[in-house]
């Protein structure tokens, strides 16, 4: 069974890094992380990008992002 943290960040450079390592270091495997990104104007979205490159295997980094700032919904599928 795989493991799915969902997590919504907006302008969180400073500690999307950290959130995500806390996650990974969980005792679930496999697991996915899928971080929304809600239109961050501070680099936060460059390190998501990053993170999804740097882990693709058995626990994984995803990243989905909105352009536009909206009122906290997800968009529809």
């Amino acid at each position: 069974m795989k493991v799915t943290f969902l997590v919504p960040t907006r302008n969180k450079v400073q500690w999307v890094e950290r959130a995500a390592n806390s996650y990974l270091r969980q005792i679930y495997s496999p697991m996915e992380i899928v971080f929304f990104d809600q239109a961050s104007t501070d680099g936060t979205l460059e390190i998501l990008k990053s993170l999804q490159a740097k882990y693709d295997g058995p626990n994984t980094v995803r990243v989905l992002s909105c352009p536009e700032h909206g009122n906290g919904e997800l968009p529809a599928a």
